[in-house]
């Protein structure tokens, strides 16, 4: 019975402890999960503060941008809305930096690692003229902002190229730049930013969101006035398409002006060697003339550079100074461009020589502009020796290939009346070959046509080799008859002319199937004023002398001794125009003579 109490005590006291420990672990439980709750409380209010945070940043950055925005949005419409955005430039650079000896600012244009200034504002340095240096424009790619400051200024070499007195002002600067489009970029330097009432990073902000605007403008206005002179270069173009037809000088001239050109030489191959004939078809200058100590070296030059692209087979050359350099080409001419011209066929005919003395090389507009006449003025060269080789085949012989009768009527008119109103000397000499008629009967008409035409050789030969000026004419008169035309020679001048023919005639055999024979000649010469006053008077006077020299024994020349006055009170001495003939015929009846 008294184990049953301690039994029921024992189980009493198990059960409390067991309520204590119970109570113990929901105590603990609880104050593990209190702790848990305060935890997560903590981290939902940082989570809560981050996101203020977070909220608050980004009304400042939509305060920051609203109030940027309207800055540049103020700003850029002057942009855009500014006739000409280099006007405001001007005004925004002056806002940059109200005072110039404090330090400065400058836009550049870039295109293929060049810079061009566009504006500068400050003191003056190499900025001015040079742009930025090389190496850290390098640094400089696509769109890029770049902040230099105290080392990082010394250490990028800009210090160096600003004057002492602004170097002071100079504790920091900013280089803005833009994309590349189409091989343009543009670049912003200053050690200024605006506005002044804002942070640095409003202001970088700003200026970069600004230079994004001019640049956006100064594009459209480049493509603007690209298009403007187009539309101009068109219309240039429909101009000369025009004159090119008539004016083939007028063209060049024009081509001259609107390329900046100094001189244009146009000069013509000729021969089968496909030789550059050295005096120019055509010569033009424009601007100052061309000093006169150099003028003869810079011909040179010229046909030097002619010869060059004939033997280069290239039918475009641009050279500018260091490649004529190469070429030992230094004083006279700085930049040329050279043309080989040709037909449809591809064969050469002229070679166009442009040339500046100016370093300045020839723009890309200025190359594609001559490219474009290029052709043209090819064609029209061809046209034009097409009009005078035709022009030149009805003016000459079918055989002898000297000026024909037609021609020598026209001439003959033509040089009288200039030396009558120059006040001048004229002769005219008419040549026939001796048995003329024997030479066809017996050696028959081939040779007889070779007769002919090697006379006519020596004739042109020689007078080239005397004459005095390009008038001289020489043409076949008819039959075996042939004549020559000395405008400004006197009748001395025309016999020693004459006397050469003959002796180089006398000496030049015919060759037949029957060997050598001897060929000779008589000639009359006439002059004006002394033995007559015009046409039908000189050719009659030189008819009677020519009469007289085959009555006096033929191989020999005879000048006219008699003058109109004479011939008009003693009457026809020998043979005139009119009776030649018959007294050619009566020739025959003589045993001792032949027809000729």
């Amino acid at each position: 019975m008294e184990s049953l109490p301690t039994l029921h005590l024992l189980t009493t006291s198990i059960i409390m402890n067991g309520l204590v420990v119970s109570l113990s672990v929901v105590c603990l439980l609880h104050y593990i999960l209190t702790i848990h709750r305060r935890k997560q409380a903590e981290e939902e209010l940082k989570q809560t503060l981050k996101q203020v945070e977070y909220v608050q940043f980004e009304l400042d950055g939509l305060k920051l941008s609203h109030n940027l925005s309207r800055l540049e949005n103020r700003l850029l419409r002057d942009i855009l809305g500014t006739p000409d955005i280099r006007i405001y430039i001007d005004t925004l650079f002056e806002r940059l930096l109200p005072n110039t000896q404090e330090g400065l600012c400058a836009l550049y244009s870039i295109e293929n690692e060049k810079q061009t200034v566009l504006n500068y504002r400050g003191e003056r340095s190499s900025f001015a003229t040079k742009g930025i240096p090389r190496d850290l424009l390098e640094q400089m790619r696509g769109e890029h902002t770049l902040k230099l400051e105290q080392k990082d200024l010394e250490q990028s070499g800009l210090l160096k190229f600003v004057n002492r007195e602004t170097r002071p002002f100079l504790d920091k600067v900013f280089i803005f730049t833009t994309p590349e489009i189409d091989g343009i970029r543009y670049l912003f330097i200053t050690s200024a930013l605006y506005p002044s009432n804002v942070n640095l990073n409003e202001q970088l902000e700003f200026t970069r969101r600004l230079v994004r605007g001019i640049d956006i403008r100064l594009r459209q206005q480049g493509q603007l006035q690209e298009q403007l002179e187009q539309l101009q270069l068109t219309q240039v173009k429909l101009e000369m398409q025009n004159l090119i037809g008539s004016n083939l000088q007028g063209f060049l001239q024009k081509l001259v002006e609107l390329t900046e050109t100094d001189r244009c030489m146009l000069y013509l191959v000729e021969n089968e060697k496909q030789e550059l004939r050295k005096a120019p078809l055509i010569k033009l200058e424009h601007g100052p003339g061309n000093n006169p100590n150099l003028e003869f070296k810079r011909s040179k030059d010229e046909y030097y550079l002619a010869t060059l692209v004939k033997m280069s087979n290239k039918d475009f050359i641009n050279l500018n100074k260091a490649s004529l350099e190469k070429v030992k080409i230094t004083e006279t001419i700085n930049q040329a461009i050279l043309l080989s011209l040709r037909s449809q066929d591809g064969n050469l005919l002229a070679v166009a020589c442009l040339t500046r003395s100016s370093c300045l090389p020839y723009s890309p507009r200025h190359v594609e502009f001559v490219q474009w006449a290029s052709p043209l003025i090819a064609d029209c060269v061809s046209k034009t020796l097409s009009e005078a080789i035709v022009r030149r085949k009805a003016t000459l012989d079918g055989l002898t290939k000297i000026a024909n009768r037609r021609t020598f009527d026209e001439r003959i008119t033509q040089e009288l009346f200039v030396a009558k109103s120059q006040q001048t000397t004229c002769s005219l000499v008419l040549i026939d070959l001796d048995h003329f008629k024997n030479i066809n009967d017996r050696h028959g008409h081939q040779v007889g046509d070779t007769v002919l035409k090697e006379t006519a050789d020596i004739l042109k030969r020689i007078t080239n080799q005397t004459r005095t000026n390009d008038s001289v004419l020489v043409a076949r008169y008819g039959g075996e008859e042939m004549a020559i035309l000395l405008p400004g020679v006197s009748a001395a001048g025309a016999l020693r002319i004459t006397e050469s023919i003959r002796k180089a005639r006398e000496t030049t055999p015919g060759l037949s199937e029957h060997g050598e024979f001897l060929i000779t000649m008589s000639s009359g010469i006439s002059s004006f004023p002394e033995n007559a006053s015009d046409v039908e008077g000189m050719i009659k006077a030189a008819d009677e002398a020519l009469y007289k020299a085959k009555h006096a024994g033929r191989n020999q020349t005879l000048v006219s001794t008699t003058s109109e006055k004479d011939r008009a009170i003693e009457g026809p001495k020998g043979l005139t125009s009119q009776v030649k003939p018959k007294l050619r015929q009566s020739e025959k009846a003589s045993p001792a003579m032949y027809q000729n």
